[in-house]
């Protein structure tokens, strides 16, 4: 069963990233399905639907792009996900320009992003945080069981 991700990244400087991630999860061996992702929304009543998408994942994955620390979208849905106790994972987006988001603990660290990623996305059991030694042991264990998303 793949797991259910919530996609954040910058509006404005890294959709080119969310295409790069949504192409990879629908290959067959993904283990990731792109179930939202970052929006904007202009709606008094913005911060209860990114509530409710954020609560229908398994996991977060931050893109993270040279300005994901100034993206005002990123900050609240990564603080949403932190207050959710959402497993996230923070994905090295642009080599050597990348910054964390700034809700980010400093012991937080970026994952190497290769072609391999979503295949191998929480294949060891029990894997707490992220090895940069190895990229098999991404996720941490999961929450309840999946609900669906109302449309």
């Amino acid at each position: 069963m793949k797991i259910r991700a919530f996609v954040s990244f910058d509006l404005d400087h890294d959709s080119d990233l969310k295409l790069r991630i949504c192409e990879e999860a629908e290959a067959p061996n993904s283990r990731v399905d792109v179930y939202d992702s970052s929006f904007r929304e202009v709606a008094s009543d913005w911060q209860d639907k990114l509530r409710k998408r954020v609560s229908n994942v398994e996991l977060m994955i931050v893109l993270c792009g040279a300005y994901t620390d100034r993206a005002p979208n990123v900050h609240a849905e990564f603080e949403l996900a932190l207050a959710s106790r959402v497993p996230y994972l923070l994905l090295d987006g642009r080599p050597d320009l990348s910054k964390k988001p700034a809700a980010a603990g400093t012991t937080d660290r970026l994952g190497a992003w290769n072609r391999h990623t979503l295949v191998t996305l929480g294949t060891t059991a029990g894997a707490a945080n992220f090895d940069e030694s190895t990229d098999d042991n991404w996720l941490p264990s999961s929450r309840s069981a999946p609900r669906r998303r109302g449309r």
